[in-house]
This record gives structure tokens, C-alpha cells and sequence, in this order.
């Protein structure tokens, strides 16, 4: 390390255009290069515990449940059930669902004229509110729907959705949040609430978190660094000129180790931390 440093010293310009040149050739590279800022990409890779998990979820699927929950006084019109039925038949329709359980799927055996019928309780849409009212009665009377996808006073209704975990992939949870906020906003504005929880509403929401707290932690870097320069410079001019200097030169390096990830794999996860000098962005090859 002496001998390297000692040469850099001794022939700055010669090194200074090796870097140059370097910076160059990893610039070019930066356009392949795919960004991800997610909570899932901050696991370890290759970890034996993970593995085994993968392999479990993959061979005997998941009871990770992610549900839709709806209320409102007026949940048994007509219109608002034709609605929820759309909605859930959207909701099948997304790649990533395996399957839902709603009043809308679960099966209704029952004998009917001397036949046994198992159509799910709305597989027709009642023609009035009390006729509707009467099929959730009779839908409170299954334990595995009473308190799981309706309440006692018929004033709330979940939606239960599993995905498949074939197709979880990285951004799985992103896609399915947001095709949920898209699929919900018409309902939520005709019920009094509508929203769903989950994986992948925690996970995308701590994933936007990841994302609030670069555009939070690196600027307070900048001005910690800056502080410190002042305090340490007591001058102005000083101040301007090692920040800028140390701002080239760290955006030099980040070029270089961003274009040594995108010749490897193409894919960087970042993650904001803070050291005690300057803002650094770990950067993990995946």
C-alpha cells in the first residue's frame, strides 16, 4: 500500500488519467445497470435458513394471508355486492393470486329440492337488501365464515387472498400493493372503509420507508460533513473547496463501483447508512 500511494505521489498525472479512463468505461455501463430499493433485496442470499424456507413455501405452498377488509352500513345493496364481485374477480384475475376465500368463492352445502347444492353463498347477486341480509345470515352459521369473512352485525366483509409462491419474485410485494390500491380506490369511495393488510403491504410500506430515509439521511450527511469541514477549516473558502473535492471524488468512486456491479449482475440494492464522515450508500451486488 506504501509503494502504491508513493507512486501516486510521485506520478499524480499519470494515475489521475488511469482513473479517468476507468470512471469512463464504468459511466458507460451505468445504463444496464437496474436499481432496487426494496426490503426483501436487505436479506442475505444463499443463507441455508432462507433456502430451506424457500423450498418449504415452494413444495407446500403458504398460509400468509392477505386480506381485504370492507365496511359499511349499506354493504348488502345490490349494486355494492356486484361490485364486490367484480372486484374479486379481478383480484383472481392477477398473476401472482393462487386463490381467494370470500362469500363469493366459499361453497354453500346445503339440499335444495331433494339435490345437493354447493354454489358459493352470492354466486347470484340478490335482487333486494333483505334477501341479501338472509344469505349472510345463513353464512353466519358457518364457523369458518363467521368472524373470518363476515362480522356478526353483517356491517363488515373480508376478502382473503393467497398468492402464489411460485411467482413471488423480487417486486412481487410492490406489483400486488399496487394493483390492490388500484383495484380498492373505486369502493373506497362509495364504502365507509376499505383497505387490506398483509405481506405485501408491509413490505412495500417498509420499502417506502427505505426510500424516505435516503432522501432524509443523505442530506444530513452533506450538512454534517459540512460542519464539520467548518469547524475543523474555519474558513469559507476551504470549506467550498474540500466539499467540492470531496463530493467529486466520492461521485467517482460510486460511478466506478456501480459499473463494476452492473458487469457482474446488472442488479444493486441500496440501502441508506450513515458514517461519520460522509453519506455512503451500501451497495450490495445481488
Amino acid at each position: 500500500m506504501h509503494r502504491v500511494l508513493l507512486f501516486a505521489t510521485r506520478h499524480p498525472w499519470p494515475v489521475l488519467l488511469f482513473l479517468g479512463l476507468v470512471t469512463l468505461l464504468a459511466a458507460l455501463q451505468l445504463p444496464s445497470l437496474r436499481l432496487e430499493i426494496t426490503a426483501e433485496g436487505m436479506m442475505v442470499r444463499g443463507d441455508p435458513a432462507r433456502e430451506f424456507y424457500l423450498e418449504a413455501r415452494n413444495t407446500f405452498g403458504t398460509e400468509n394471508v392477505t386480506v381485504v377488509y370492507l365496511e359499511d352500513s349499506d354493504l348488502f345493496e345490490p349494486e355494492v355486492l356486484e361490485a364486490i364481485g367484480e372486484l374479486v374477480e379481478r383480484i383472481e384475475a392477477l398473476p401472482e393470486v393462487f386463490r381467494t376465500d370470500s362469500l363469493f368463492s366459499v361453497r354453500n352445502l346445503r339440499t335444495q329440492e331433494g339435490y345437493t347444492r354447493t354454489d358459493p353463498y352470492f354466486a347470484e347477486i340478490p335482487e333486494s337488501v333483505e334477501k341479501a341480509r338472509q344469505v349472510a345470515s345463513l353464512a353466519l352459521k358457518n364457523p369458518l365464515v363467521r368472524g373470518n369473512l363476515l362480522s356478526r352485525d353483517l356491517r363488515a366483509m373480508a376478502i382473503n387472498i393467497y398468492l402464489d409462491p411460485s411467482r413471488h419474485d423480487r417486486g412481487a410485494d410492490e406489483r400486488v400493493a399496487g394493483h390492490l390500491e388500484q383495484l380498492l380506490a373505486p369502493l373506497k369511495a362509495r364504502l365507509e372503509h376499505v383497505f387490506f393488510i398483509g405481506d405485501p403491504s408491509v413490505r412495500s410500506g417498509l420499502s417506502e420507508r427505505i426510500r424516505e430515509d435516503q432522501l432524509f439521511i443523505v442530506p444530513l450527511a452533506l450538512g454534517v460533513l459540512l460542519l464539520s469541514l467548518a469547524l475543523m477549516l474555519r474558513r469559507v473558502s476551504a470549506n467550498v473547496i474540500n466539499l467540492s473535492l470531496t463530493v467529486f471524488f466520492d461521485t467517482a468512486s460510486g460511478i466506478r463501483g456501480l459499473g463494476l456491479f452492473s458487469c457482474l449482475s446488472g442488479t444493486c440494492v441500496l440501502g441508506a447508512q450513515l458514517l461519520p464522515h460522509r453519506p455512503y450508500a451500501a451497495i450490495t451486488a445481488m
